[in-house]
């Protein structure tokens, strides 16, 4: 979710839950839409307070100017007291009108799905509690955990395009927004966010899939198939044919990957023939043959 399309409803005092209208996790709100009403008796206390001081004022308006603004200061006060509650809007032109709404209703701030709801109806709550939780859900964050192999090619501003099994058919593209400052130590990558329009809503938070990252081609670069490499987890070797039939192991360094291809940076030249196939068979003959010729021991001559 992207953490600046979020908002909870906390209350800024204390009070009742009287009715619910966004009653469950995942129900969608439009911007201005009722989600709850609630009682609190601070908030009566306040709007009777502004009600009487203005009636006073007006009262003391022609016989003693300095009570009249007196009273009118304290009106202003728990007019600005409301206001700092977050009223606003219809229930402050109708205080001003001379009408208390015994219930205040809650709207929602955006166009938002519920998704968190500790609120049911008739609770207590206090102040800067919690009642629901919102998120938009029309932008949403990829977060990508990229291999410290391939950091070096991560720029800002750079396309990327998200594909998942769960979505079969489509792709989505961003751009690059945010590149974390270190690296995750014990899975040895760096985050990536990008930021991906979700109009349809089909990017549910929690989706997997596999990310793409569009680097400058740059110079051209020696490459073989994956397959043609053979990993040990401590070297990488390769097959050169040297001949018909014979072929010589040959540690590699590796570069890059990119689709079903892999860059060498040390170990072969441009026109070389690698084995691309069944690479597995020449390693475990070679294998086998290096042992048979450990077992073999010298015939002894006699004299």
């Amino acid at each position: 979710i992207d953490s600046a399309r979020q908002w909870v409803i906390a209350p800024r005092f204390e009070g009742w839950v009287q009715t619910l209208a966004a009653n469950q996790v995942g129900m969608k709100v439009r911007r201005g839409q009722a989600l709850m009403s609630v009682y609190s008796p601070e908030l009566r206390s306040a709007q009777n307070e502004y009600l009487i001081a203005q009636r006073a004022a007006a009262g003391m308006a022609a016989a003693d100017p300095a009570s009249a603004a007196s009273m009118r200061d304290l009106s202003g006060a728990a007019l600005e007291r409301l206001r700092n509650w977050g009223i606003g809007g219809g229930s402050l032109e109708r205080l001003k009108g001379g009408q208390i709404d015994p219930y205040l209703t809650l709207t929602a701030p955006a166009d938002a799905i519920i998704t968190d709801k500790p609120a049911v109806r008739g609770m207590r709550f206090r102040a800067g509690e919690m009642l629901l939780a919102l998120a938009d859900l029309s932008r949403v964050w990829l977060v990508a955990n990229v291999p410290a192999s391939d950091s070096a090619q991560l720029a800002l501003g750079q396309v990327v395009q998200f594909r998942s099994s769960a979505l079969p058919g489509r792709s989505f593209e961003g751009t690059v927004s945010f590149i974390a400052p270190t690296f995750d130590e014990a899975s040895r990558t760096l985050t990536v966010r990008v930021a991906l329009d979700n109009a349809d809503g089909v990017l549910r938070p929690g989706l997997f899939g596999d990310v793409e990252f569009q680097a400058d081609a740059g110079a051209p670069v020696l490459t073989v198939p994956r397959s043609a490499v053979r990993d040990s987890g401590t070297r990488q070797l390769v097959f050169v044919e040297l001949a018909a039939g014979r072929y010589e192991p040959r540690k590699v360094a590796l570069g890059r990957r990119s689709g079903d291809g892999v860059e060498i940076t040390d170990g072969l030249v441009e026109g070389e023939s690698v084995v691309s196939a069944a690479n597995f068979l020449i390693d475990a003959e070679s294998n086998l043959g290096s042992a048979l010729e450990a077992m073999q021991t010298p015939e002894a001559h006699s004299p």
